[in-house]
């Protein structure tokens, strides 16, 4: 049963101490998971991005795009080098827009996107709850 589904007028903070474990990508459904320890997880089907120290360093589009590079960049192998052993320590999800910035050790923030007027963008797990990114920026909540 959601226990909200509408706009947030204040901010989500979500504090936690749970340690990176993997990421994975379907290529198929262009979706990514993020596992964190302590039943931490990240369901996103939407943009993303990673920055350290405020700054842009790795994009989920970017996934198998050549760039004049050797080879295409394999999103999954640099975030898992780049997460190895950080510790996420933050999790908010905005007001007005339920974008997600989770913070991690290391001056680390990865930021998920809404990105569609009408679709999920993300479904987070935390703390016996879900917390799914609707369409135009709604959050609904549920117990899990």
């Amino acid at each position: 049963m959601a226990i909200q589904h509408n706009k947030l007028h204040q901010d989500i903070i979500i504090t936690t101490d749970s340690f990176f474990n993997s990421i994975s990508f379907d290529k198929d459904a262009e979706s990514w998971m993020f596992n964190f320890k302590n039943n931490v997880s990240l369901f996103a089907e939407t943009l993303w991005r990673i920055l350290k120290d405020g700054q842009i360093i790795l994009v989920s589009a970017d996934q198998g795009q050549q760039f004049g590079l050797p080879k295409p960049v394999d999103v999954v192998i640099e975030l898992s080098n780049l997460l190895a052993g950080e510790k996420l320590t933050e999790i908010k999800i905005k007001k007005n827009t339920a974008d997600l910035v989770l913070t991690l050790t290391g001056s680390l923030e990865i930021e998920v996107f809404i990105s569609s007027g009408g679709y999920e963008s993300y479904s987070l797990y935390t703390n016996n709850r879900r917390y799914i990114g609707m369409g135009m920026g709604d959050i609904a909540i549920f117990n899990t």
